[in-house]
C-alpha cells in the first residue's frame, strides 16, 4: 500500500490521461466516519485564467492514478464550481 500525506497533495499537477494541465490540487474533501477523500478542488494554472476564479471539483471516482509527481485524471466531464464543463478534448 502506498502512502502520500496532505501536504504532498496541496499543489500536486493535475493532469487527464490525455495529457491536459488542469492545474494544481489546492483542497480536498474528506468525508469523517468513512476517512474517505471524496472530493478534490483543482486551481488553474494559467495566470490569465486565474484572474477569472477557475476552480474545478475532481471527484474520487475520477482519478485515476496519484503519485508524488501528479495526479491523473479521467478524459471527460469535470464539475466547475457552480457548473459542470466539458474538457476539451486534445489532438
Amino acid at each position: 500500500m502506498s502512502v502520500i500525506n496532505c501536504k504532498k497533495i496541496i499543489g500536486l499537477p493535475v493532469e487527464t490521461k490525455s495529457g491536459e494541465q488542469l492545474g494544481k490540487v489546492f483542497d480536498l474533501e474528506l468525508e469523517v466516519e468513512s476517512q474517505t477523500v471524496l472530493k478534490y478542488y483543482v486551481k488553474d494554472r494559467n495566470i490569465l485564467k486565474e484572474m477569472f476564479n477557475r476552480e474545478l471539483i475532481i471527484h474520487r471516482n475520477q482519478v485515476l492514478s496519484i503519485s508524488k509527481e501528479k495526479m491523473i485524471v479521467k478524459d471527460g466531464f469535470v464539475q466547475e464550481k457552480n457548473s459542470v464543463a466539458k474538457m476539451p478534448a486534445t489532438a
